[in-house]
């Protein structure tokens, strides 16, 4: 059966974050960017966005029914938009934003916005906090148990094939601060001279309720 051609389409501006071009992201195993959509945003509004927008939610909808078609028409499906209020605890997010994951196997192209190649190691290249636009495909997709292969998930998500840098941003950082810590000095090293094991009943890992620990073979 000959592999089914991609269908690619560009994405509206948006900001990158969690940007996984040069090394696969460890929890997806998968070279993947995020796009931050602010509608409200001038680069946004000025440069085709709410068009592409459209489009993409066209692609959506689209492969919603194909997957509706394929897996079955009872099955909730999935759609790869997510609320800015999902991560309003982040720096770049606001809850009115809306955001997509976009993910793939192989290297995705990185170029500017004269479609010069960019180094994918350079810090200052491509980073979260940038304006982009992205090249992607969108396809519907089914997630199986991985000890009994029986199907559990449905949904529709966006392929990674190309990052296009069109603007520097004011970078994504996750601020960490010293707020409500006190002073504490460590003047030596000596051991205190207390007994350590007496309160652990405390901390609820001692016997559970209804159990012994005469047969420890039973608990295991």
């Amino acid at each position: 059966m000959a592999e089914e051609k991609k269908s690619f389409l560009i994405t509206c501006p948006g900001q990158l974050a969690f940007v996984h071009a040069a090394q696969k992201a460890n929890m997806s195993g998968k070279y993947e960017a995020t796009l931050v959509i602010k509608r409200d945003h001038k680069y946004f509004l000025e440069h085709g966005g709410p068009e592409a927008l459209k489009r993409m939610q066209a692609a959506v909808e689209e492969n919603v029914k194909l997957a509706k078609q394929k897996y079955g028409p009872n099955r909730v499906i999935q759609k790869p938009w997510r609320k800015g209020s999902d991560k309003g605890h982040l720096s770049g997010f606001r809850d009115e934003d809306i955001y997509i994951t976009c993910r793939t196997d192989g290297l995705p192209i990185l170029i500017d916005g004269r479609q010069t190649p960019i180094d994918r190691n350079d810090p200052d290249g491509v980073y979260a906090g940038c304006w982009a636009v992205l090249k992607v495909d969108c396809y519907p997709w089914e997630a199986k148990k991985k000890e009994t292969g029986q199907p559990m998930n449905w949904g529709v998500s966006f392929g990674l094939n190309c990052i296009q840098k069109i603007a520097d941003g004011e970078r994504f950082q996750h601020q960490n601060t010293a707020d409500g810590m006190e002073d504490i000095i460590i003047e030596d090293e000596a051991t205190a001279d207390v007994a350590i094991g007496e309160d652990d009943a405390d901390f609820g890992f001692g016997e559970s309720e209804g159990e012994t620990t005469d047969d420890v073979s039973a608990m295991f």
